[in-house]
């Protein structure tokens, strides 16, 4: 198994913006190469919200969710990797 895991959800450029009461989650998955992990499951901690980045990292889905949740971020190979967010914010970039 690989040690590098998704190091970057820092550079996985998470925005979340408020719309319509609902907060849209993009970005893209990459390793501590600056590769893209395609495949990669990116879902919120508890909820069934969440989505598989395509071939080249990228991903983006809509949830109602609002405060503090965790973001988890799995990939065959990879260290599952946590980041806390705040959803609901105009804008969070992480």
């Amino acid at each position: 198994m690989q040690t590098a895991f998704l190091s970057t959800l820092i550079s996985l450029l998470l925005s979340a913006m408020a719309v319509c009461g609902q907060t849209i989650l993009s970005g893209q998955i990459l390793n501590r190469k600056q590769e893209s992990v395609g495949a990669a499951s990116i879902s919120i901690q508890n909820t069934n919200t969440g989505v598989l980045a395509d071939t080249a990292g990228h991903y983006q889905f809509i949830t109602h969710e609002k405060g503090k949740r965790i973001i988890v971020v799995s990939s065959i190979g990879y260290r599952t990797k946590t980041l806390a967010v705040v959803l609901g914010a105009p804008t969070v970039h992480l």
